[in-house]
């Protein structure tokens, strides 16, 4: 019986929009460093990526590396993983980048507008799931 308590614990600090392993980081292919920027129409070649937070709030933004690299797709995969990204939203996705992000987990959204905007958008997506 005392083998449960801590495991019932342990699942009330679940976030209610995140996965088992943590809360939602959102990250988002962009054409500007603020959070009203457009987003991109290539998600592995976007300029930047801005990194979101569960309540929509703007925590990072990374200048995008892969820019004009070849395989970009899965560079662009593994940097999101390592920022723990769990929903990335661009305009379009290239094959490549769907199947790393698939590979590492991470949930790819197509929106268009600006990124604050879609951020929004997908988080209330999430609360009605």
């Amino acid at each position: 019986m005392r083998r449960w308590i801590p495991i019932l614990a342990t699942l009330a600090l679940v976030p209610v929009l995140g996965a088992s392993t943590g809360p939602v980081k959102i990250g988002v292919a962009s054409s500007g460093r603020e959070a009203d920027a457009a987003i991109s129409a290539e998600a592995s070649r976007a300029p930047y990526i801005l990194l979101f937070d569960e309540k929509g709030g703007l925590v990072e933004v990374v200048d995008n590396g892969g820019v004009g690299a070849q395989r970009a797709g899965p560079q662009v995969a593994l940097a999101l993983k390592g920022k723990g990204v769990t929903h990335y939203i661009a305009q379009r996705f290239g094959p490549n980048l769907v199947r790393a992000l698939d590979g590492a987990g991470i949930q790819h959204v197509a929106k268009t507008g600006s990124a604050q905007e879609a951020v929004a958008q997908l988080i209330e997506e999430l609360k009605e799931r």
